[in-house]
């Protein structure tokens, strides 16, 4: 018989569970604002200027390229996430849609955008915050600072 050098001491399940839902609620918040920003570049994209549209271009691309890091990370922390986006989306996409109807999505509209990022960048930063050392957190923190360099050369653009 196997006795174990130090004391055994069961993890508290319920504790070990409540972090991981704050992991996952984080990540999903990440996950969700990013899902809403997309849809505001895609509305945005079609009524752009040709000195905004690129960076609107990075700036859509880079958030697809983050909802498939995050999704993989609230699937490996144990968790199913949700793809659907929010209420928030909706609107946003009925913002851009009113203001191309009588502006053009010009330097202007760019910094609109690149203030309202903000909402994405803090989530990121929440999430990194509620994860532990490790790949994920690593991971996070990448990707926030890849959007804060885009959000650099927006700005930029939009001055």
């Amino acid at each position: 018989m196997v006795t174990p050098t130090a004391p055994y001491s069961p993890v508290d399940a319920a504790a070990d569970g409540a972090e991981k839902r704050n992991d996952i609620e984080a990540l999903q918040t990440v996950l969700t604002r990013t899902i809403d920003a997309i849809a505001g570049y895609d509305k945005m994209l079609p009524e752009a200027e040709a000195d905004v549209a690129p960076i609107l271009k990075k700036l859509r691309e880079t958030h697809h390229e983050h909802t498939g890091q995050l999704a993989a990370i609230i699937t490996g922390l144990g968790g199913e996430p949700e793809t659907e986006g929010s209420v928030m989306g909706t609107v946003n996409k009925a913002v851009v849609s009113l203001r191309a109807m009588f502006d053009e999505i010009d330097d202007d509209a760019l910094e609109q955008a690149v203030n309202g990022e903000k909402w994405i960048t803090d989530a990121f930063g929440e999430a990194a915050q509620e994860l532990p050392e490790g790949h994920h957190r690593d991971e996070v923190v990448a990707m926030r600072q890849e959007l804060e360099a885009l959000l650099t050369e927006a700005r930029a653009i939009a001055d």
